[in-house]
């Protein structure tokens, strides 16, 4: 059974037809005039090589579109600005796809995509693109990145334009029509000028310290801010002309968004690797926002575009805000400003304000919250209007007034600065994705026959000597997958496959590896039957990044934070704390095994500390619902002491390895 929607076969046309309606499910549309005045047009035609050339077109925007060179859009001319953003060239367009776990460029960049013009009417149309991966479409110069292991997935985009909005909506997805699961992300690439060149642009992009902001100057001024923004906070980015006051808004799925990334001509983001069954499909959309005459960015959303800036006066602090429909108009927004401490967010004063009429021509408001503030404060919105309230944060250092850039005064300094207590921070918000799980009575379990364990292999996994401890066990199947940070190579796409396995085994595996579908299924597959086997290393456990994941219900410690690896260079002694357990039968200890790198944790209330690592927990134990879960905390780093055993070369180890894996598979070894 699949974790993922398999789609029905019907004739595509009619599917793509039903795909394209509008987003009913994100917001109420206005509703329409029974006269519509304004019309979208989609034709076909051929460029100047004779290639094909497909423009879709409205009252706001013209997209062209090269379907023979990545489906990239090559064209698109905003009419209220009367620019055109792509640059020429090979490397300019919008809507690139990439795949997520290769760095730029990927196979997708320069493979030539089918394409079709789905049926619509005058109020809204599409053009559908896609294309199967396949390493002999690549010119044979090309130096992007392929994986034959993705070879047989289709790619596809829709891009959708509407009559009387300027917001252009893209559905992307990735369609597995092979016979085996596969693990697969995209990363979407979009190259534009805004102001004619990439000189005076500004990128916005929410993090873990405000809104990041980087400024890329051609000329004079030096570049200013990170490129990378590794843990966004939610979905949206944008780009800003500082000359012109021109922007483009993109508004993403914050739950498999991994990435964030600019240069000084892009705007880029990475997505989490998925888990596609064979015969299944997975989709995101985004939107693409023209924006004009904003002057800063605070915040985004698939209904509304806001920025805030902030000034002291002599009574208090004058607070200006701007906001935008991105998807229908508005209406009145009334926002209610409060001002919070910012260690601790409490409330030292609100005022509130209405905007009237907001369209998609961006209008401003002003609110004076009067008193003595300290000079660090925490700015708190709350926008609302018929039938909806969103709220976002921003930060304003009045130690940093004297400075003219948006960056200083709004969202956050390009530099954090300062002790924890006076630095703007925020929390990651916890991804949720969808999951469509089955009733686990009915899937078949894996059975009395011989051992078939899943590796899931990282980067010292070699040094932890798994594969020749087990091969005494005679296991029917060992199923070995490379795990790097950037995607695992393999994990079981169905639950019936994941079920067929009688063991798990993570070593050394990074959450970003695995990705929320995977540590999902893992957390089912334990609470209904499964076996897990973490192992240490640089890569997992708090390092790992598992904080906020799904793996924390079938973790048998509770984590410290990140970088809980410590060491000890004269090491720490592995040594029973539990007597006669079934995993300790036949396992000697007279070479006294010692560890050098040890994950700190705390074992659960109802898990069992079997090793000790000097003072800490070296192997910890718990039943968790109808299954089993151990983790050895201990990791494979570390040089020994003269005369002394690395754990990884005790002569106990091996017979240790194989209790531990039938203790998990209910299959209690004998002493």
């Amino acid at each position: 059974m699949s974790l993922l929607t398999v789609r029905k076969t019907e004739p595509r046309l009619f599917a793509l037809a039903r795909w394209a309606l509008p987003l009913t499910c994100w917001l109420t549309p206005v509703a329409s005039s029974a006269q519509p005045q304004h019309t979208v047009t989609c034709r076909e035609a051929k460029d100047a090589d004779g290639n094909p050339a497909i423009t879709l077109e409205n009252r706001f925007v013209r997209l062209t579109f090269s379907p023979h060179y990545g489906g990239r859009a090559s064209s698109c001319y905003v009419k209220a600005t009367k620019r055109e953003l792509c640059y020429g060239g090979e490397y300019g367009g919008l809507f690139v796809d990439h795949w997520s776990k290769f760095p730029w460029p990927s196979a997708l960049f320069e493979l030539p995509y089918q394409y079709e013009l789905p049926p619509g009417n005058d109020q809204q149309r599409s053009t559908h693109l896609w294309v199967t991966a396949e390493g002999k479409k690549l010119p044979k110069a090309s130096n992007a990145h392929d994986d034959p292991g993705l070879w047989g997935l289709r790619v596809e985009k829709i891009i959708t334009l509407f009559a009387d909005r300027p917001t252009i909506l893209v559905k992307s997805g990735i369609t597995n029509p092979t016979k085996e699961a596969r693990n697969a992300g995209l990363y979407m690439q979009h190259c534009f000028y805004l102001g004619g060149d990439y000189d005076w642009e500004t990128y916005y992009r929410p993090s873990t310290t405000g809104v990041e902001v980087m400024r890329v100057r051609k000329s004079g001024e030096a570049n200013k801010g990170k490129d990378w923004v590794r843990e966004p906070t939610a979905g949206w980015t944008a780009t800003r002309d500082d000359k012109t006051n021109d922007g483009l808004v993109f508004v993403l799925d914050y739950n498999y968004l991994r990435e964030l990334y600019n240069s000084g001509a892009t705007a880029e983001w990475f997505l989490d690797p998925v888990v596609i069954p064979a015969g299944g499909e997975w989709w995101t959309e985004y939107i693409v926002v023209p924006a004009k005459g904003f002057k800063g960015f605070t915040y985004s959303s698939r209904r509304l575009l806001a920025d805030v800036s902030a000034q002291r006066t002599k009574d208090g602090l004058q607070v200006t805000h701007t906001v935008a429909s991105s998807w229908d108009p508005l209406g009145d927004v009334k926002l209610k400003t409060s001002i919070l401490t910012l260690k601790d967010r409490k409330p030292l004063a609100s005022q509130g304000t209405t905007i009237k009429s907001v369209g998609y021509d961006p209008r401003s408001g002003q609110v004076v919250l009067k008193g003595s503030l300290p000079p660090k404060v925490v700015l708190r919105t709350e926008a609302s209007g018929d039938g909806w309230t969103e709220s976002y944060e921003s930060f304003y250092d009045s130690t940093a007034a004297g400075l003219k850039t948006q960056e200083n005064m709004g969202m956050a300094p390009l530099a954090v600065t300062g002790s924890a207590e006076d630095t703007y921070s925020i929390k990651r918000p916890r991804k949720i994705k969808q999951f469509n799980k089955p009733d686990f009575n009915t899937i078949p379990k894996a059975g009395a026959g011989p051992l078939k364990v899943l590796l899931m292999y990282g980067l010292y996994t070699h040094t932890y000597h798994i594969e020749e401890s087990l091969k005494p066990l005679g296991l029917s199947s060992l199923k070995i997958s490379d795990a790097p940070d950037n995607g695992a190579e393999y994990f079981p796409g169905t639950y019936d496959e994941l079920f067929s396995y009688h063991a798990v085994i993570l070593s050394d595996v990074h959450s970003k590896s695995l990705g929320d579908v995977a540590l999902e299924m893992l957390s089912d597959y334990v609470a209904n039957g499964g076996g897990v086997l973490w192992l240490g290393g640089p890569g997992t456990y708090g390092h790992g990044e598992f904080e906020e994941t799904a793996a924390l219900s079938i973790l048998p410690v509770n984590l410290l934070g990140g970088f809980d690896m410590k060491w000890e260079p004269k090491g720490w002694e592995l040594s029973p704390s539990a007597a006669n357990h079934p995993i300790l039968g036949g396992v000697s200890f007279a070479q006294h095994p010692m560890a050098y790198w040890v994950h700190r944790a705390e074992a659960k209330k109802d898990a069992a500390v079997i090793l000790n690592a000097g003072p800490q927990p070296g192997l910890v134990l718990q039943t968790i619902g109808k299954g089993r879960v151990a983790a050895f905390m201990p990791g494979p780093l570390g040089e020994a002491q003269p005369g002394q055993t690395a754990f990884w070369n005790w002569e106990g180890w091996p017979e240790l390895v194989r209790n531990l894996v039938t203790w998990i598979a209910k299959r209690e070894a004998t002493p």
